[in-house]
Formats: C-alpha cells, structure tokens, sequence
C-alpha cells in the first residue's frame, strides 16, 4: 500500500465531477479535498507502515538530527530515478563543490542506494501539508529537485510557498499520465506553472509539460542523464588484469548482478563457449551474496571448476566467483564482454550502460526493461537475446571478432558521452537559473 498523488488526486477528481462545481470552485475544492484525503490516509495508513516496518517514522518525516545544513534535497522514487539524481547531483558537485545533498525516495531499495552513493538519505515524508512543513522547516532546504514523474504538489507548493525553488529533472510523462492529469485543468496548471525549471528527456515531454502549463522560458529538452555521471579515472585494462594475475590475452566475460534462476541459462550457453575457448574466463557476480551457496552448489553439479574472490591465488580456474562487494566496475573494465543479470528472469534487468560506458559490447536477456535498454540496441552497443543458444551464438561471434567487439564498446561510449553531457547541461541550467 503506498499512497501517491494519483491515488489521492483520483478520488478528487471523481468527488468534483460527479457534484458538477464550477472552473473556479473546482479547484478550491480539489486543493482541500487533497488535503483532507491526506488526512483521511494518514490514519489508515500508518497501522500498516507501523506492521510492515516501512519506515514510518520516515514517512512521518521524523529524520532525527545530524542532518545537513541548507542542503539540495534531491527526490527520487526508486533505484532508477536515483541513478537519475545522482548523475545530475554529481555534476553539479563538480561545478560547486561545498554544496550539501540530502536524498528521498518512495522506495526502500531507493533509499539504501541514495544512502551508500551520498551518505543521507530517507524516505519521503507523505504529501500532507503538515508533515511536508516539518520537513522543510527541519530542513530548510536550499532547493528541491524532483526526478522524472515526481510531481508531489503538497511538497512543491509548500516548497514555493517559503521561497525554496523547485526544478524537476530527468522529466518524462507518459501519453496515458498526460491524458490523466489533463482532466484536472486549472489544478494542474498551477501546480506545473509553479516549478522554476523543468529538464525533460525529450521534445514529446516536453510539448507535453508544456500543455500542462509548464512555463516556455524554463522548459528544456536535455535528454535522458541516467547513467550520466561525470568521468572517473580511466581504468587501465592490463594494469586490472595484472592485479588479479589474468594473461593480457586471456577472454574474460563477465556476468554481473545475477539472479536465481540465471545461472542455470548461462552455463548451458557457458559448455558451448568452454568448448570453443578452453581458456574462456567468466567473472560471475551474483546481485545478491547471500546466494552464494546456491550457486557454488550449481557449479558443482556442473563439475565447473571455480574459485571464490576472497580466496583467490595463483591461475584462475573456469571462473571466478566474486563474494565481495563493490568491485563489479574494476571486472567491467578489464573484460572483453558483458552479461547483465536480472533480463533471463521476469525482474526488468540491472544496469547496462556501466559496461557499456567502459567499452564494452553488452547481452542481457529478454526481460530487460531498464530505461533506455532500447536505444542502447539501436545504437549497436547492446544485443538482446532470448535464451541460452542464442546467447552462446551471439558471445562467440564477439569473442571471435575482436574488431566487432571494439565497434560495440566505442557506441557504448558514445551513447555515454551523450549521456553525460545530458546530466552536464542539467546541472549547469540548474545554476545558471538560481536554483542552486
């Protein structure tokens, strides 16, 4: 159960149509029928965030103290629009580095991704007047960005209110959000023409916002930043391999951020590749490490010989196991090919522009559904694939043409870069417009 705006501004809608109030009454009663649902919600709501351990006092926004002083409040949903936040966030880090981050999601897991890349980070207060005041009375924020659909009109109209600006960015509606909102009229007008900066993904959000009442002069078509974070150091890909005492010449496939399910599909391609290239290295990187038993048990039955990463020395065996956390981008970069995990299983797939930002061609599976996965195929840095023989067709032709392999990397690259500069004009719009 998770109360968001069109659940409330649903019932709103319906209460104002079905008693036929006039254009100006209409939206003096959505305005308080919005409120009070809150208040109805509020009640109902919390017996169950109290039972399930989805941090109520979060959603209260009770954020105990050690907070920042005058932060950017940076406001995402879940996992995907943090990356989002973050590449933006980044940048602007880049261009003024003092600034303070506090991070909010709807999500748990956005949550915990927003707390390890930027240290504060928590749930969302509910859209109610009250507890959105507290926030920003706690937090005086200095602004507060709002990612993609993020639309929260408590937060931003209490936001406005006091002075703090709002930007949205990243932003994109769909046809079927744009035709919903469309039907609050004036409301929504208010709400969207209230917003100091609006950074959309692409002409079509933006013709859309712009119906909704986003203002002309503060509307920019940017391009989607996910995955646009600033450029660390280069990694050295033969300086990697030394590290870990893998040959220069060696084929090294790496398969990151796995699920249970995925390993099965992949050895099954993995005995065809093995018989092709004995030497074949396969980095395997399980999303979760508390199913490492599970899978060593499974590379066993196959009689596949291994080594933990933790335990590693000497020549490396078929493949090598990683039960450490946060080295799975050092693995990206001093491999030939990637395999994103989470695509083989009905679970939308993890991030593949990681490998294919460092240069390397990139397969997931069919149920990929990341943001952008498309564009990715069409660019030629990317293939999908459906089941394990077509997975093990599409590998060995990488592995044996070294020139195809090094086209795909370069389009990763530059899908990248074009990445980058989309998170890099944000965050200079965003500075250049007072808002941070």
């Amino acid at each position: 159960m998770t109360y968001s705006y069109p659940f409330i501004g649903r019932w709103a809608a319906i209460w104002a149509h079905r008693n036929m109030l006039p254009h100006g009454g209409k939206e003096v009663i959505l305005k308080a029928m919005y409120a009070l649902l809150w208040s109805v919600a509020l009640p109902l709501g919390v017996p169950y965030l109290l039972l399930s351990g989805r941090g109520l006092r979060e959603r209260l926004g009770i954020w105990g103290k050690g907070l920042p002083a005058a932060p950017l409040w940076a406001h995402a949903a879940s996992m995907g629009e943090v990356r989002a936040a973050s590449a933006v966030v980044a940048w602007l880090l880049n261009f003024k580095p003092g600034v303070r981050v506090l991070f909010t999601t709807t999500s748990s897991t956005g949550r915990d991704l927003a707390r390890r890349r930027w240290g504060c980070a928590y749930l969302a207060p509910l859209d109610h007047p009250l507890l959105v005041r507290r926030v920003l009375r706690n937090v005086r924020p200095r602004a507060v960005l709002l990612t993609e659909g993020e639309l929260w009109p408590g937060t931003i109209r209490e936001a406005r209110r006091t002075g703090i600006p709002v930007a949205l960015i990243n932003g994109r509606i769909s046809e079927r959000t744009f035709r919903w909102y469309s039907r609050f009229g004036s409301i929504m007008r208010r709400v969207i023409g209230s917003l100091d900066l609006l950074c959309v993904q692409s002409q079509r959000d933006g013709e859309r916002f712009l119906r909704l009442g986003a203002r002309p002069e503060r509307t920019f078509v940017v391009g989607n930043v996910k995955g646009g974070e600033p450029e660390g150091e280069p990694l050295k890909r033969n300086a990697l391999r030394s590290s870990f005492g893998i040959h220069p010449e060696r084929p090294v496939l790496v398969a990151g951020s796995t699920r249970e399910g995925e390993e099965a599909v992949l050895l099954e391609g993995l005995e065809k590749l093995w018989a092709r290239w004995p030497d074949l290295l396969v980095v395997l990187a399980p999303r979760h490490l508390e199913r490492l038993g599970e899978v060593e048990r499974l590379l066993k039955e196959h009689g596949v010989r291994y080594v933990l990463r933790s335990r590693m020395e000497g020549n490396l065996p078929q493949v090598l196991l990683v039960d450490t956390m946060g080295e799975l981008t050092k693995f990206y970069a001093m491999a030939d090919l990637a395999f994103v995990g989470g695509s083989f299983v009905p679970l939308g797939g993890h991030n593949p522009f990681e490998p294919a930002s460092l240069g390397l061609p990139v397969t997931f599976g069919p149920h990929m559904r990341q943001e952008g996965w498309e564009r990715l195929c069409e660019d030629g840095a990317a293939v999908m694939v459906h089941d394990a023989v077509e997975w093990a067709k599409v590998a060995s032709r990488l592995l044996e043409d070294p020139d195809l392999r090094l086209k795909m990397g370069r389009k990763g690259q530059e899908h990248a870069a074009r990445l980058r500069e989309a998170a890099r004009r944000t965050a200079e719009l965003l500075i250049s417009y007072g808002i941070v």
